[in-house]
């Protein structure tokens, strides 16, 4: 028995010979040659992280970076697609997924998953992220794989405040406006919640307000909180939107809000 290796490099259609040459007598030799011709072999591995789960916050997109590796020698054409999810889940993909993987190359995709809101907090996976990659060649071979990630439900808090639709905030001196402010826990745990508002002082001074009730309530725990900026009184939303600074938004993040 003779085993031939053929590099993991070869192309389809590469060749060879092998030559075998058999001593019968001194002077009698019988040759055979036999010429290698490499077929086509179509092949990629998904690779997940090695933990295999995805912890997910209910709120917050949860992440992870899945890797493709073309083992074959033909090049591929790609399209990904994700399995069925539980009600009220979102899958999606941070990063524009390959639509090509060539003989030998490497790939990854950044995925995401939004549990629902009240899904309830577990150590051990509750449901599964699928991947589902299908592939073909130039000749029409295809191959379909999957990659599997357990998702696992983190404590999670996530606020969500609404507010009369013709409310617009901004009381002159004197005034009296009134109004329904609403605010749902569409988390798995409970939680305190502690209002600060926007006075003449400004923005700066809230956020510095909200940063230390932050801070007192949090107990160690992780801090979350929401600044939400409503429009003026009468302001012509047609031209002007609430909108927030740069210096705004990296105090937030700094002090735990969203």
């Amino acid at each position: 028995m003779v085993v031939l290796l053929v590099p993991e490099n070869a192309a389809r259609l590469d060749s060879n010979q092998v030559n075998f040459r058999i001593e019968r007598t001194a002077s009698e030799f019988i040759t055979n040659r036999t010429r290698i011709l490499v077929q086509e072999s179509a092949d990629f591995e998904i690779i997940v992280p090695e933990s295999g789960t995805i912890s997910a916050n209910i709120g917050d997109m949860s992440s992870a970076v899945i890797s493709l590796e073309n083992t074959g020698n033909v090049d591929l054409s790609m399209t990904m697609s994700f399995g069925t999810l539980p009600d009220g889940w979102i899958a999606g993909f941070l990063s524009v997924p390959p639509t090509v993987l060539a003989k030998g190359g490497e790939a990854s995709v950044t995925v995401y998953v939004l549990v629902a809101p009240n899904t309830e907090y577990s150590s051990i996976p509750v449901a599964s992220l699928i991947l589902l990659v299908d592939a073909e060649t130039s000749d029409g071979v295809a191959i379909q794989k999957t990659g599997e990630l357990g998702v696992m439900v983190e404590t999670s808090v996530w606020i969500d405040l609404q507010h009369d639709a013709g409310l617009q905030v901004g009381i002159s001196k004197g005034e009296v406006l009134s109004g329904n402010l609403t605010i749902h826990n569409n988390g798995n745990s409970p939680c305190s919640v502690t209002l600060t508002v926007e006075g003449p002082d400004g923005t700066d001074s809230m956020l510095n307000r909200a940063g230390v009730l932050i801070k007192k309530f949090s107990h160690g725990s992780k801090k979350q909180g929401i600044l939400l900026k409503f429009p003026k009184k009468n302001q012509d939303l047609r031209v002007d939107l609430p909108t927030v600074g740069i210096k705004t938004v990296k105090k937030c993040l700094r002090i735990g809000l969203k």
